[in-house]
């Protein structure tokens, strides 16, 4: 959902934390939670948005820099955030790309 809210998508995020808070209440405990709700309004970690802006930019330094800071955060909190908003880029860029020849870096753009 914070890889949504980066995306300009804040609209699919609430729908979204709509069906998914719901669910969590019920499944998991109340620090996941809270850490989705948070997530369904755009906030995470430091570490995870410099990661998702390192992703985006064409530096090879801040990839590795923002990479490397998100490594360091808990035992896997930083790479499972991450993988989240993976998934979201993963979807995005296929949502943009159907019936076009593949050229994910120039629609980006």
């Amino acid at each position: 959902m914070v890889a949504l809210h980066g995306l300009g998508r804040a609209d699919v995020a609430w729908a979204l934390a709509q069906r998914l808070l719901p669910l969590a209440r019920e499944r998991t405990h109340a620090i996941s939670e809270a850490h989705l709700a948070c997530a369904a309004e755009g906030e995470a970690a430091g570490v995870l948005h410099e990661a998702i802006a390192s992703v985006c930019s064409e530096g090879t330094a801040m990839l590795r820099n923002g990479l490397c800071a998100l490594n360091r955060f808990g035992h896997t909190s930083g790479w499972d955030g991450l993988a989240g908003a993976a998934a979201v880029f993963g979807a995005y860029v296929r949502s943009r790309c159907r019936g076009k020849k593949r050229n994910h870096a120039q629609e980006l753009q």
